[in-house]
């Protein structure tokens, strides 16, 4: 599981949780890549994130699971795209 929250200057602005499978049952990473180093491209919510008003953002990620550190794990990062209109 992922702890996930959104802070602008004044607030919370979004909070959750959500599971993330990263390997299949018998402990096949998903993703692509070579060897060891993948990627794992997931959306933050489907229908998007909207953020209400110009300023910083501060993004926090926690992990949810028993082991610490997570064994296999290295990375961690977020891309922000703005949305595509057609």
């Amino acid at each position: 599981y992922l702890f996930r929250e959104i802070r602008s200057a004044h607030q919370s602005e979004y909070q959750d949780t959500v599971e993330v499978r990263l390997a299949d049952a018998q402990g096949t990473w998903y993703g692509t890549g070579i060897g060891a180093l993948k990627t794992l491209n997931l959306p933050y919510k489907q229908a998007g994130l909207r953020f209400p008003k110009r300023g910083i953002y501060r993004f926090r990620f926690q992990h949810g699971m028993r082991d610490e550190p997570l064994r296999g794990i290295k990375d961690f990062a977020l891309t922000i795209e703005e949305e595509k209109t057609e």
